[in-house]
């Protein structure tokens, strides 16, 4: 192909003869788009997320009839949605990039094709549910292990499953989000000497408590100084689940959803806000003496709360605002948080509940970095797996962040480290003794690259 830009009409006329054609040739078989992405198989590697993952699944397959092991199709796709290839067709496309050949321990040069399409499609496809839970917990303990390493002494564990809504096929009626399709359940764990949020739980079904119920004994084991808590979003909290926590010792804050009886008690507070409303704003408190104000922002206050549903009585905490839009009339917005942890009102809502936002950024990660919610397979076990797949990739690109903590590269979300750090151009030359990849001299990241490479166990030569 031959490209000459200078010879358009509206270039400058003296380029138009000075300037020589460009020719392009897609003819380098030593090289690759991805070649910046040896630290994701050195984290592979020291996380152990697919040699375990791997010892979860069941080989039916004859030996002497076996190319691609297990771990070997683990790993591939693992490394692809790293690399932001989400789907098995990439693999043909791919199958002979010597970059996704490290991976999985072969000649990058002279080895076989990697696993094809089909082969990959029946390999999601042939894992059952027991596998599935089994994986599940290898996840949550491969995090809190790794997390366990680097700080023994934590205050504050949180824990927030959040819903990401999935519309695929096989998935039913959801009558609060009024369509059809997967509520996946994204838990991470947050300490509280850093700002990341770590991801260790990703299901496809439904059901909180099953989550929290493997994951506790876990975080005790290792964090048993910390306070743990739980934060949950109002289409999430019930009875059961509030139960559990109280007798398991675990602080809970909960959204609640609105009602009659909540916004009842609730009315002095209304009536404080539209009093000061009324002064222009003029900060004041509430007349049982529960709420706080703030300036001219919301009211804050609590009382003592039993749903028809519940077995015992629960405080929960009020926000009380009033929204105002232009051209149209004040709106009343209050927000209810159920809770059993101590502290004033404000100081709940604000400096615990409301950070649950964060928490929101790791799931749109998720689904638009790792594209979790590909969920196209009939099978729902297949759509499992594949959440499953998306998490863990997701949690070697934290691992990533982690090492870039102290680069330009420590908030980047998923998308942007992944075009930061590992696509960049390389030629693959092999000698007898060791593989090298020619860079760019001029990588944008080059100085993260080797912060995170040496975090990582890279050694300088």
């Amino acid at each position: 192909m031959i490209l000459n830009p200078w010879s358009q009409p509206q270039a400058p006329k003296a380029f138009r003869s000075a300037i020589r054609p460009v020719a392009v040739r897609f003819d380098h078989q030593r090289s690759s788009s991805d070649g910046g992405a040896v630290p994701v198989v050195i984290a592979v590697r020291a996380l152990g997320l697919t040699a375990a993952f791997a010892d979860c699944l069941r080989d039916g397959r004859q030996p002497s009839k076996v190319l691609h092991s297990l771990a070997h199709r683990l790993r591939q796709r693992i490394y692809g949605l790293a690399c932001g290839y989400e789907d098995c067709n990439d693999a043909g496309r791919l199958g002979g990039d010597p970059m996704f050949e490290l991976p999985l321990g072969r000649e990058p040069l002279q080895g076989r094709d990697l696993p094809s399409r089909p082969t990959l499609s029946r390999f999601e496809n042939a894992v059952i549910a027991d596998a599935l839970s089994a994986m599940s917990a290898v996840l949550a303990g491969c995090v809190v292990r790794r997390q366990h390493e680097r700080r023994p002494e934590t205050s504050i564990v949180e824990l927030h499953f959040d819903p990401a809504q999935v519309d695929r096929q096989l998935a039913l009626f959801n009558g609060s989000c009024d369509t059809h399709g997967y509520l996946p359940l994204v838990g991470v764990v947050h300490f509280d000497d850093e700002r990341e949020r770590h991801l260790v739980a990703a299901l496809l079904r439904s059901g909180t408590a099953a989550a929290a119920e493997g994951l506790l004994p876990l975080l005790r084991e290792f964090f048993p100084r910390a306070t743990l808590r739980l934060r949950l979003d109002a289409g999430l909290q019930g009875d059961e689940l509030l139960a559990y926590c109280e007798r398991e010792g675990l602080e809970y804050v909960v959204c609640m959803q609105r009602n009659a009886v909540p916004e009842r008690r609730a009315a002095p507070l209304r009536a404080a806000v539209e009093a000061r409303r009324a002064l222009g704003g003029t900060p004041g408190t509430d007349p049982g003496g529960e709420a706080a104000a703030a300036g001219s922002g919301p009211l804050h206050g609590q009382f003592v709360y039993r749903a028809g549903r519940w077995s015992r009585a629960r405080r929960v905490i009020v926000k009380a605002d009033v929204r105002e839009f232009p051209g149209r009339a004040p709106q009343w917005n209050p927000r209810y948080v159920v809770t059993n942890a101590g502290g004033s009102p404000q100081l709940l809502y604000e400096r615990i509940h409301c950070l649950r936002g964060d928490v929101e950024n790791r799931v749109k990660e998720l689904e638009h970095g790792m594209r979790m919610d590909r969920a196209s397979c009939s099978s729902f076990a297949a759509n499992q797996f594949r959440v499953l797949l998306a998490a863990a990739a997701y949690v070697i690109m934290q691992e990533l962040r982690w090492q870039a903590r102290d680069t330009p590269l420590r908030k980047r979300r998923v998308d942007g480290l992944r075009l930061g750090l590992l696509k960049l151009g390389a030629r693959v030359a092999a000698t007898a003794k060791r593989i090298v990849l020619h860079v760019p001299r001029m990588a944008p990241f080059r100085d993260a690259w080797v912060v995170v490479a040496r975090g990582l166990g890279a050694v300088p030569r």
